[in-house]
């Protein structure tokens, strides 16, 4: 039971080496083909090589005092007889998807190559077109240099008047000052002036308010004194009637 096992084990191995050589031997005369027409995997490739891999480590297992369980030997081997099988299945798929692309790329090759000749004019107008463009933009080039050095003229001259228009403003803002201070002083004098002849008119007229107010009262009291003296006359007169009469009883 050992040896069947051992000799089928063999067999699945030598059959996915072989594959492994078919898969590889794809590869290598349809890479070329392949490449643009159908997205290149080697999932199939990668998976033969499992298959390979595996049936070495069951190999590597029976060995004459080796004593594993026949029953895990048969279930590694089938599993790797379904993955072989599945790898052959994806193969045979893969290399119908090829020579069907194959095929269709060789039977539209007349058109490819028409289509390659319209693509070659439209790339020989698209140069010409290219090359116009690349003059215009020389053109423009010049142009923007013509502008920038008028920009960089007018930027220096500009800079140039608004150097001198401060130099003015400063001038006429000295000026201004000068002047300004000038009236401030004359006016500051001439309020002086007003203010020292106001304070001496003011102190004239005080003065004959003044004066008014002591002749006013020095009249009044003469006034006061002329009544006085006529209360006092009256006054002496009645006295001496009185002493007369008092003169005349006794």
């Amino acid at each position: 039971r050992r040896e069947q096992l051992e000799h089928e084990i063999k067999f699945v191995t030598n059959a996915s080496g072989v594959f492994f050589e078919d898969v590889q031997e794809v590869f290598e005369k349809w890479g070329e083909a392949m490449t643009g027409i159908v997205p290149v995997s080697r999932s199939d490739l990668n998976e033969s090589q499992e298959v390979v891999t595996a049936c070495e480590s069951l190999l590597g297992k029976l060995k004459p005092d080796d004593d594993s369980d026949e029953v895990d030997l048969q279930s590694h081997l089938l599993d790797t007889r379904l993955r072989l099988s599945k790898a052959y299945g994806q193969l045979v798929g893969f290399a119908e998807v090829v020579c069907s692309k194959l095929q269709q790329s060789h039977s539209g090759k007349a058109e490819l190559e028409a289509e390659a000749g319209v693509l070659r004019v439209k790339c020989e107008e698209a140069e010409q077109q290219v090359q116009t463009l690349r003059q215009r933009v020389d053109n423009l080039e010049f142009k923007v240099e013509c502008k920038d050095q008028q920009m960089q003229e007018l930027i220096e001259n500009h800079s140039k008047k608004v150097q001198e228009m401060e130099t003015r403003h400063t001038a006429l803002v000295e000026d201004l000052r000068v002047a300004h201070q000038h009236e401030v002083e004359a006016l500051t004098r001439d309020t002086s002036n007003e203010l020292e002849a106001l304070k001496k008119q003011h102190s004239v007229e005080l003065s004959e308010v003044t004066l008014n107010k002591e002749i006013a009262l020095l009249q009044a009291t003469a006034s006061k004194n002329e009544e006085v003296a006529k209360l006092t006359a009256a006054l002496e007169a009645e006295t001496a009637a009185r002493e007369r009469r008092d003169a005349v009883v006794s």
